[in-house]
């Protein structure tokens, strides 16, 4: 592999489809690999689906997750039907592609395949390459060719690509195979730390919830505590929903609004601008520092969030339900982790049990139980966790961190903006 290197003014060429190297070529897609799809008598019934262990694997687009190969929630297809349609049996290496459905476009190459596989009619199958194969997985999910797959994509109430026209679509390739492979094993090496991450975090994930178990219902005392815990519900303990913006509110108010949809895992993804007189109808609970904001609606461990910083003008949806320590007998950060452990999230799971909508309200809220030590081994519980939260936070961070780093990669790699040979 060559010192990377960008491409001089004059080494390129203007083509249909972008600028490229004057050693690269534009080929169709057709030309480089074969497609196949579950068409025709290929198609299946309900009748053809079995149990895991009674046939192979179909392929659906639910089982490609941001461009990856995701096999959990396999549906299962009778060996008759497999080997009815040799052409479509998938195998480490091939791509995939979605042609039908709201998710048209999406894309991976199939690696580490668990077991036999074929595709459902929703997915169409490249293989036998005569370009690297990796180089034209990779090309299928980056700009180009994308791209294309959108400006075919119009009308029709159910977006469907033909195979002729996924044939069709075009591609830059390098004439030289050593670069094609160079480039593929650079992406595939970044994935590879990505997916190692991700694998990391899961991990890391899964440990904190042992250990939240453990710290939160006094099972494992940390060094220094032996005092007696008891049981208290959250009425008790905090004061919930303590203001509410009125009708009387000046329209002009400007604040900042925390949605539902604006918290994932406990982390706030964004505050929106809002006056009083242009609010979501939803946007009423006050927000301050220290509080605790319980998702109501479709209640779930994404949705809960700490208020750890200073905040002013804030306001929450009653979607939320607003918890507020006083703190000189309940830790906020303590009570707050209870949300995301399972003694709590069972008491709520019941209250929804039976609903035909998932929510509960303050007064369901106010009567959840949950154990309660002295003050300080509150504040060294909820310090233990959060100390492997911000580990865990870390490490996202980085894996947003590389991702960004491939989307960079891709776009100067696969347009020769930068050589690798």
């Amino acid at each position: 592999m060559g010192v990377a290197e960008k491409f001089p003014s004059g080494s390129h060429q203007e083509t249909e489809i972008g600028l490229i190297p004057h050693d690269w070529v534009i080929r169709c897609i057709g030309d480089v690999c074969e497609i196949n799809g579950r068409i025709g008598f290929r198609g299946y019934t309900v009748s053809d689906i079995v149990r895991e262990g009674e046939g192979a694997i179909t392929i659906s687009p639910s089982n490609i997750k941001d461009g990856q190969m995701d096999f959990a929630g396999c549906t299962y297809l009778s060996w008759f039907k497999y080997e009815e349609s040799p052409e479509i049996k998938v195998n480490n290496g091939d791509i995939l592609l979605v042609k039908t459905g709201s998710t048209f476009g999406k894309t991976a190459i199939v690696r580490n395949l668990p077991q036999r596989a074929t595709v459902n009619p929703q997915v169409v199958v490249l293989k036998k390459f005569k370009i690297s194969g990796d180089f034209l997985g990779y090309m299928m999910g980056f700009g180009i060719i994308q791209k294309q797959i959108a400006s075919f994509i119009v009308g029709g109430a159910i977006p469907t690509l033909s195979q002729q026209a996924v044939a069709n679509f075009k591609l830059p390739v390098p004439q030289n195979v050593s670069e094609q492979q160079s480039i593929a094993t650079a992406l595939s090496d970044t994935d590879a730390l990505i997916s190692s991450l991700e694998k990391l975090i899961e991990k890391k994930r899964n440990i904190k919830q042992g250990a939240m178990q453990e710290l939160l219902t006094g099972k494992r005392r940390l060094p220094g505590f032996s005092g007696k815990w008891d049981e208290r519900s959250i009425g008790d303990l905090v004061q919930v929903d303590p203001e509410n913006l009125q009708s009387k509110t000046p329209s002009s108010y400007k604040f900042k609004y925390i949605s539902l949809e604006a918290i994932d895992r406990g982390i706030l993804l964004s505050l929106q601008d809002h006056e009083f007189k242009t609010a979501p109808s939803r946007a009423r609970r006050i927000v301050r520092r220290n509080d605790i904001l319980i998702a109501t609606v479709r209640p779930n461990l994404m949705s809960h969030y700490y208020v750890d910083g200073e905040v002013q003008n804030t306001i929450c949806s009653t979607g939320f339900s607003v918890l507020r320590c006083d703190e000189t007998g309940t830790h906020a950060p303590y009570i707050f982790q209870h949300f995301f452990a399972d003694s709590l999230n069972r008491q709520i799971n019941l209250l929804l049990s039976g609903s035909n909508y998932p929510a509960i309200n303050s007064r369901d809220v106010k009567e959840l139980v949950v154990p309660y030590p002295e003050y300080q081994e509150q504040v060294a519980i909820a310090s233990a966790i959060q100390s492997m939260t911000q580990e865990i936070n870390a490490l996202v961070q980085q894996v947003a961190k590389y991702k960004s780093l491939k989307q960079g990669m891709m776009q100067n790699l696969l347009t020769g903006k930068i050589r690798l040979i």
